[in-house]
């Protein structure tokens, strides 16, 4: 069995209509599926995580964007589930970090005719005393971090959205966040060893996470 987890308001709509887009589809109709639709923040990591004891699923389809997938992988997280992801979001930079392609209908059809099952590796981190958290693609801290903030904060995002140029509410965030942020002085500990890295712009934490299609 193939669940889909949908985010129907990623990108401001486009998560519900890939999704409506794909359930025509020859490949879509062929296959024995089960399908969700999140309906508030940390609903996808809640169905993935329910996921997991359920001896019948083939896969888990995520359809939405960067948000849904972190949602997903933290739901899931340890238990490897074979992954696709189908992007439906604004800015869609998992799916550029892991190098998915073409249309939403060829992104299906690529991962139900995949023969081998490649593994991924998940980053964690944990802020202060809480929870230990997963991250796939990258995990920014600074100056990446705050234009990321500004643009899902902002009252421009739904616009750029419904133009379908979702990553312009990013590369206006950014100019603004140019013009105020400062550079910081930050305290990291790798493999044990604690550094200072003083007027720091940013530092980024990547990860690889190879999909069920490749």
């Amino acid at each position: 069995m193939w669940v889909f987890i949908v985010n129907p308001a990623a990108g401001n709509g486009r998560g519900a209509a890939t999704f409506e887009r794909l359930q025509k589809t020859l490949a879509y109709q062929q296959m024995q599926v089960q399908y969700y639709y999140t309906d508030y923040e940390g609903h996808a990591e809640e169905i993935a995580h329910s996921l997991i004891t359920n001896p019948d699923v083939t896969a888990v389809i995520v359809v939405g964007g960067d948000g849904t997938i972190h949602e997903v992988m933290n739901g899931l997280g340890h238990h490897k589930l074979p992954i696709g992801f189908i992007p439906g979001g604004s800015g869609n930079d998992f799916a550029r970090g892991v190098g998915i392609k073409g249309c939403p209908e060829e992104i299906l059809e690529s991962l139900t005719h995949s023969e081998e099952l490649s593994p991924y590796w998940l980053g964690t981190y944990r802020i202060d005393d809480k929870k230990e958290r997963y991250f796939v693609n990258s995990m920014g801290i600074g100056f990446d971090a705050a234009t990321a903030h500004k643009a899902n904060h902002s009252s421009y995002k739904k616009l750029f959205n419904k133009l379908r140029f979702g990553t312009g509410s990013y590369v206006l965030a950014l100019l603004q966040v140019l013009t105020t942020f400062k550079p910081a002085t930050l305290e990291i500990t790798l493999d044990g060893e604690k550094r200072m890295v003083e007027n720091c712009w940013l530092i980024s934490l990547v990860t690889i996470l190879i999909m069920v299609a490749e």
